[in-house]
């Protein structure tokens, strides 16, 4: 196999070989192994992409310096959205992974809410309460993840309300 041009809309080029694509995820392997315009032109158009991005995906799917790479705080969005979008599952895992041994924060909370690891959101919303985190603002355009903050909310303040009972002259009596 050739080398394969990637084209950005900003009119950014790319050249790398193709069987580097073709190894890591089945999707550009069918657009380069089939009869596909991608395979007749050697070259792959990506609308909408950020060649910056592509550059630090290739450099994790690239074989001399693959392993030499390390996910991060800064990479971790963008590297599990490409995994996502080209099924490029061995990086995929390693990014749900970093994201599970982080320190819990709300960043890590949407990150956990964008990659499905509900079990993880529960835990570390729940966890942040206890804590007293009080700035959700990241939450805030997911309407279910906000919906689940409330909701751990509403159980928290639950818990922690004193039990007792409410005398006929108003007052609460344990």
């Amino acid at each position: 196999m050739e080398d394969i041009t990637i084209v950005f809309d900003n009119g950014a080029l790319v050249r790398i070989p193709a069987f580097v694509l073709t190894l890591a995820s089945p999707v550009f392997s069918k657009m380069l192994s089939q009869e596909m315009k991608e395979k007749r032109t050697n070259e792959i158009k990506l609308p909408g992409k950020c060649p910056e991005e592509f550059k630090v995906l290739l450099d994790f799917l690239q074989p001399a310096t693959g392993r030499l790479q390390k996910i991060s705080d800064e990479n971790v969005d963008f590297l599990r959205h490409w995994c996502d979008e080209y099924c490029i599952q061995s990086l995929h895992g390693e990014c749900i992974e970093y994201i599970k041994v982080q320190p819990p924060s709300v960043q890590r909370v949407v990150q956990a809410y964008c990659a499905g690891l509900h079990d993880y959101v529960e835990k570390h919303v729940d966890n942040l309460l206890k804590n007293g985190e009080k700035k959700w603002s990241l939450c805030y355009k997911y309407p279910e993840l906000v919906q689940k903050v409330l909701e751990r909310s509403m159980n928290r303040m639950e818990v922690l309300r004193p039990k007792g009972h409410v005398h006929k002259t108003g007052s609460l009596v344990f």
